[in-house]
């Protein structure tokens, strides 16, 4: 198995969105919604906080929904995937525009489920579609950058346990994971993974990062920086 760990850009500044972001949906989670697990899913909390492709659902909606998840796993694999990538991203644009950014692009990518979800009455909660815009970001900003993986496998002596991709070879993986599963929604056996959403998320942050790509800098030493670790 690879998990992503890191990135070849440094320093990185403390991320206080991401981290912030991250601790609001483990409260959620822990405090909501496990809690309510054993209920009928309409009858929740958390219900009312999702997205439903065919309600009438109030603007406010679109921007909770990004914070609730359905399950620990759901919420352990957006959430680590946010870490890595929002970090970076945090770090190139800055807190504020990333904070912006992340938002808007979480609200508007879930909006294609209304055309795209085979189950129009599902509801959606999760940080997918801002996770989405950070990859996509990292992309549209630093399409050379290289990410870290840790191989989860058994120690082996002179076997390195961490592995270099360009974030190039990551994307064309993931793009290619989103579309055959939202094809396979639309033709053979739906699954409850809100694929339009994901795709929506990485075309947004893609198009932010390459406007923004004139503008980012090699970022310099501050009091907020974190040097690299090995």
């Amino acid at each position: 198995m690879f998990l992503p760990v890191g990135s070849d850009i440094k320093p990185l500044r403390f991320p206080w969105v991401t981290v912030a972001w991250i601790l609001v949906c483990l409260a959620t989670f822990f405090l909501i919604t496990r809690p309510e697990l054993q209920r009928a899913y309409q009858e929740t909390i958390t219900y009312g906080y999702a997205v439903v492709p065919s309600a009438s659902n109030e603007l406010w909606k679109y921007f909770a929904y990004q914070f609730f998840h359905s399950s620990l796993g759901h919420l352990l694999s957006n959430i680590w995937y946010f870490a890595i990538f929002g970090w970076i991203v945090e770090s190139l644009l800055g807190a504020r525009f990333f904070f912006i950014f992340a938002l808007v692009a979480g609200a508007l990518a879930v909006v294609p489920e209304q055309i795209f979800q085979v189950n129009p009455s599902l509801p959606v909660v999760g940080a997918s579609g801002a996770v989405a815009f950070a990859i996509g970001a990292l992309v549209g900003l630093r399409p050379q950058s290289q990410i870290k993986f840790w191989l989860m496998i058994l120690p082996v002596g002179g076997f390195p346990n961490t592995l270099m991709v360009p974030i190039r070879y990551l994307v064309y993986f993931w793009l290619i994971l989103q579309v055959s599963g939202l094809a396979m929604n639309q033709w053979l056996a739906p699954e409850s993974v809100a694929y339009a959403t994901h795709l929506t998320g990485f075309a947004i942050g893609a198009l932010v990062g390459l406007a923004w790509r004139p503008r980012s800098t090699t970022l310099v030493d501050s009091p907020l920086v974190v040097p690299e670790k090995a």
